[in-house]
């Protein structure tokens, strides 16, 4: 089934139920039940997918429900973070992704959404804080449309390039974030440049 198609009905059935209550109540209840709606038919395709691939659906569910009650951040660090959410969406509901991939690609996620709030708290104008918000916001969901637009022949092919990247990023993220929490902020800021370094290729 259309992965679009679980969001549309739960838009709809959340606007039969808020045009079903007359008056002011109904329709200030009318954005959200589309909204909300929405959301539980995009809960419903994930779980459906993550069954086909022989996941947990909890833990679908769980992430879902963790990136919907994050609560609501700073301009700058809302961009980053929907520009995860929207790149972790798409590879959550792709057909056949490679697990471990998706595994890595959620990992680096993690550390984005970890590292990127301590950098702007912390070194707020610094370039390798603009870099970290440029990797969420830019870079990392360009990075898996990419990985998406491949066939699946082509996914198989670069698999191992597309999981050493992964680790590569991770790896600058963990000492960013080590940094961070060590107050040496000076060394955090010397990594500015990282992507171009990394990814000049």
């Amino acid at each position: 089934m259309n992965k679009f198609v679980f969001g549309i009905l739960g838009a709809l059935l959340g606007f039969a139920v808020a045009y079903a209550i007359p008056g002011p109540a109904g329709s200030v209840l009318l954005l959200g039940g589309i909204i909300v709606g929405a959301i539980i038919g995009v809960i419903l395709a994930s779980v459906l997918l993550a069954q086909s691939r022989g996941e947990d659906p909890r833990e679908v569910v769980e992430e879902v429900v963790r990136q919907a009650t994050t609560p609501d951040p700073g301009i700058n660090e809302r961009a980053v973070r929907e520009g995860i959410t929207k790149a972790n969406q798409a590879l959550r509901l792709t057909p056949e992704i490679d697990t471990e991939v998706l595994s890595a690609f959620e990992g680096l996620f993690d550390l984005v959404l970890e590292v990127v709030p301590k950098a702007m708290e912390l070194s707020p104008s610094s370039e390798m804080t603009y870099d970290l918000e440029k990797l969420g916001k830019e870079f990392l969901p360009k990075t898996v449309r990419t990985y998406l637009s491949l066939s699946p022949g082509d996914r198989v092919t670069k698999r191992t390039d597309t999981l050493s990247q992964i680790q590569s990023l991770s790896e600058t993220l963990t000492a960013a974030q080590s940094n961070l929490d060590n107050g040496m902020v000076q060394d955090f800021e010397t990594q500015h440049g990282f992507m171009e370094l990394k990814f000049a290729n």
